[in-house]
């Protein structure tokens, strides 16, 4: 019968493997010593006076008696005056008063140290907070580009200083264009339709906001128009938006409706910027009450 250890030692050196020594070449011991020369730490007396700071989080251990930012004076008057309050006489009692001046100030210093970093943890979380909301009210000001759930999106937005201050910027934008320029371009007419939380359509529902945005946007475009070159070019501008409960009929007639409430391009530039006012007054309130 064969010894029972004699197996596993053939066994053991099966398994291990021979490592070799990594042979090292001169270009890459020159940038090892190069790279070591770096990360030696601080080299002069002003510099490790710096770095034995680095790693402080409650102090109470710290070998210095005063660190930066600390009153050094008010130590020192402790030092003079608690000795005398307490009636040390001996070496002994001076000892102990000079021992319970030094506890007192490391313990108020641990007090702010705990203090100081629950604010740094409050203003953490605040921060991932308005971050997150960021985050959110950007992916929210992409969707207002979708035609689908405009009212939706801006409800969302309003539940944060972050999405109120999007829409805030918006009609600021939109604002400025139509001070430069008098006039906006359809994708942006639409932009604006979304950030009210409507939609063109609803004009045939009877809601009176976007009305009365439509009236004023196709008078700051047609409004100075012959009226037949204006009736056709607002009905251009609804062509293929016949609702599929609406007959031709009452289509027809919402439209011309629509067409005399048109007023001079003048007065209609004036109404539009008097809405765009009072829609960043309203995003401006928004903003206030969500932060």
């Amino acid at each position: 019968m064969s010894p029972p250890l004699a197996g596993t030692e053939k066994q053991n050196d099966a398994k291990t493997k021979v490592r070799r020594k990594k042979t090292m070449t001169p270009a890459a011991i020159r940038a090892n010593q190069t790279n070591g020369r770096l990360s030696r730490g601080a080299v002069t007396d002003r510099g490790k006076r710096r770095s034995r700071l680095n790693a402080c989080k409650h102090n109470q251990c710290s070998e210095l008696p005063i660190l930066p930012g600390e009153d050094e004076d008010e130590l020192n008057r402790r030092l003079e005056v608690w000795p005398q309050i307490l009636g040390a006489e001996t070496e002994i009692e001076r000892l102990e008063a000079v021992h319970a001046v030094h506890m007192g100030w490391r313990r108020a210093r641990s007090l702010r140290s705990d203090d100081a970093d629950t604010e740094r943890r409050m203003i953490a979380i605040k921060k991932a907070r308005v971050d997150g909301q960021a985050e959110e009210a950007r992916r929210l000001g992409l969707e207002l580009d979708s035609d689908d759930d405009p009212a939706g999106v801006v409800r969302k937005l309003h539940r944060s200083p972050e999405g109120c201050l999007l829409l805030l910027n918006e009609f600021t934008g939109l604002q400025n264009r139509i001070d430069k320029y008098e006039i906006l371009f359809w994708s942006q007419r639409e932009r604006l339709f979304h950030c009210l939380g409507k939609r063109l359509r609803d004009l045939f529902t009877d809601d009176q906001i976007i009305t009365d945005w439509v009236v004023a946007l196709m008078g700051a475009v047609y409004g100075d128009a012959p009226p037949e070159e204006k009736t056709q070019a607002i009905g251009e501008v609804f062509d293929g938006m016949l609702p599929p409960w609406m007959d031709v009929i009452e289509y027809q007639v919402r439209i011309d409706h629509l067409v005399a409430a048109v007023a001079g391009r003048k007065e209609s530039i004036e109404r539009v910027k008097s809405y765009l006012a009072a829609a960043i007054r309203d995003a401006g309130f928004e903003v206030a009450a969500a932060a």
